[in-house]
């Protein structure tokens, strides 16, 4: 998981992504995110996205979060505007 906010990034393990996630949205700091990454973060669910909308994001990358869903992607997009955002979702098989 990567966050970016300016030129500043910073760097998470993706094995806890949904909890490190929680506990940097926290931190005053994280309110000017501008460019979060979350591709093949585990743990990454619809209430994230919740954490996520007040922001202003310019990029969001949640390719292979396969919890993210419906609710979290609308919870996300009524709050934020989010200029590229890059999805992929998990092929089908039959």
């Amino acid at each position: 998981m990567r966050l970016k906010a300016g030129g500043v990034g910073c760097n998470v393990q993706a094995k806890h992504g949904g909890r490190m996630l929680t506990q940097l949205m926290a931190q005053a700091r994280c309110r000017h995110l501008r460019c979060v990454d979350l591709e093949f973060a585990q743990g990454i669910e619809n209430e994230h996205m919740v954490l996520l909308a007040p922001l202003q994001l310019r990029k969001l990358n949640i390719n292979a979060c396969q919890k993210v869903g419906d609710p979290g992607l609308v919870a996300l997009l009524e709050g934020n505007a989010v200029s590229e955002t890059s999805l992929t979702t998990p092929a089908v098989r039959s």
